[in-house]
């Protein structure tokens, strides 16, 4: 005979108005996203203040930062800009799959940046499962943190 126990359940189903946690933050390419990735990027410096990109660009490359910070910042209609986000050692930005950057991305501080050409990234991604999850779960957390922003 099955004993029941009075003991609450360790598990309980999240209720309204609870905080939900972010989904895994996927590995950076160097850490164990795909070496295939990881062989398709060079490394570039890049002075402070210098512009990486402009809000408008054609997407061509996507970066991971190997030292230094990067900022994105939207300038909006009446001039003003505002910081979406600092990035530092480690992360990766510009994987999103846009055509045209929506925000402009900026050196706060000298940086090493590695740079990956997107149309390789495609290209890699459609016939490597591996990226194309690494990819998928990327632009997951960024959809994540911009719903937990607004």
């Amino acid at each position: 005979m099955m004993q029941l126990s009075t003991q609450p359940s360790p598990v309980r189903p999240p209720h309204f108005g609870a905080p939900v946690l972010p989904p895994p933050a996927p590995q950076s390419p160097q850490a164990g996203a795909p070496e295939a990735l990881e062989q398709l990027g060079t490394t570039i410096s890049v002075a402070k203040n210098a512009e990486i990109w402009a809000q408008g660009d054609t997407a061509q490359y996507s970066y991971r930062v190997v030292s230094g910070c990067v900022r994105l910042v939207k300038l909006m209609e009446d001039g003003r800009r505002q910081i979406s986000e600092f990035l530092s050692t480690g992360a990766c930005f510009g994987f999103e799959g846009a055509a045209a950057q929506d925000m402009s991305a900026e050196a706060v501080a000298d940086c090493v940046l590695r740079r990956y050409p997107r149309r390789a990234i495609d290209a890699l991604a459609a016939r490597d499962n591996t990226v194309a999850r690494w990819l998928f779960e990327h632009m997951s957390q960024k959809l994540f943190l911009a719903q937990e922003h607004m």
